[in-house]
């Protein structure tokens, strides 16, 4: 097949939203907005200087860990922590 191309990402997220309905049903539930205020209190932090990169948006960072924390996917998605004991 080879190296995925520029234009690839388009069809992977469709792929990925097709196997896991879950993603656009918490988009579609929750009002993600609400928790904005709350959340950049939470992570405030004062920046010495603007060089560097700009900091994750703390709604993108929200809903990383929900969905991380209730997903089981694991190889496509995120990978996850396994007790191997």
């Amino acid at each position: 097949m080879g190296q995925k191309g520029f234009w690839d990402f388009e069809e992977r997220q469709q792929e990925l939203l097709n196997k896991n309905k879950t993603l656009k049903y918490l988009n579609d539930i929750i009002p993600w907005e609400l928790f904005r205020d709350e959340l950049e209190s939470l992570h405030k932090k004062d920046r010495k200087s603007n060089a560097g990169r700009k900091p994750i948006d703390v709604i993108l960072m929200f809903k990383f860990l929900i969905w991380t924390v209730g997903s089981s996917v694991s190889g496509s998605g995120t990978p996850r922590k396994t007790d191997m004991s």
